[in-house]
């Protein structure tokens, strides 16, 4: 995180990966700060031109199904 602190993609899998992993509370929490940040991320985030609408729709929408995939498990672990 420290080579690209904004990247939602990696965001939104460490947050998967660490709510999956664990049922520690502080884990659960910096899953659960990972993936709000990413979600807070995308709402701001500007699209490269390179990227038509419809392919950053595509991965809008799998950020936000990993994010929010996340945030269920920790919910159902805490």
């Amino acid at each position: 995180m420290q080579i690209a602190p904004d990247n939602v993609t990696v965001m939104a899998n460490l947050a998967y990966i660490l709510a999956d992993g664990t049922t520690d509370k502080q884990q659960l929490g910096l899953a659960a700060n990972y993936a709000r940040k990413a979600l807070a991320i995308l709402k701001t985030f500007h699209i490269p031109k390179r990227i038509t609408p419809e392919e950053w729709n595509t991965i809008q929408r799998h950020v936000e199904s990993e994010v929010h995939a996340a945030l269920g498990l920790i919910a159902y672990k805490n």
